[in-house]
């Protein structure tokens, strides 16, 4: 089995890792219709669409552009939010790669006395993700 360290991940925006990351999860779900005809005893359903989330989090880096233009592109008066390529890696050598275009739908800056400060993006993806290994 070949395991996969956790310290080898990253997330890139546009290609350029975005900095102080230390975490990322991606769910898939599917929904599922009922297709059960009068008289069955046993429930049978369809499944229609697949979707994806996520979430990404880390430390808190002002001095960090791709951080601060992920922020700045979700907090936008101008334009709103809109949907940004991420890339999420399994490892330094590329090797488990998501892709995808996601809508970010919550930002958190968080921070109390005695920690660092944490940022942290709740992210959905709009139309498919691609997985390579």
């Amino acid at each position: 089995m070949g395991t996969v360290k956790g310290t080898d991940g990253k997330v890139e925006k546009a290609g350029t890792t975005i900095a102080n990351i230390d975490s990322w999860e991606l769910t898939v779900s599917a929904d599922n219709d009922e297709t059960t005809a009068y008289g069955s005893r046993e429930k049978s359903y369809i499944q229609t669409t697949v979707g994806w989330t996520g979430t990404i989090s880390g430390s808190y880096d002002s001095t960090d552009a791709s951080q601060q233009a992920l922020i700045d592109q979700f907090s936008s008066t101008s334009t709103g939010p809109a949907a940004v390529t991420l890339t999420l890696v399994g490892s330094t050598a590329d090797s488990d790669r998501y892709s995808g275009s996601f809508i970010i739908n919550s930002i958190a800056n968080t921070g109390s006395v005695g920690t660092k400060r944490s940022f942290s993006a709740d992210i959905q993806a709009t139309g498919g993700v691609s997985r390579t290994t």
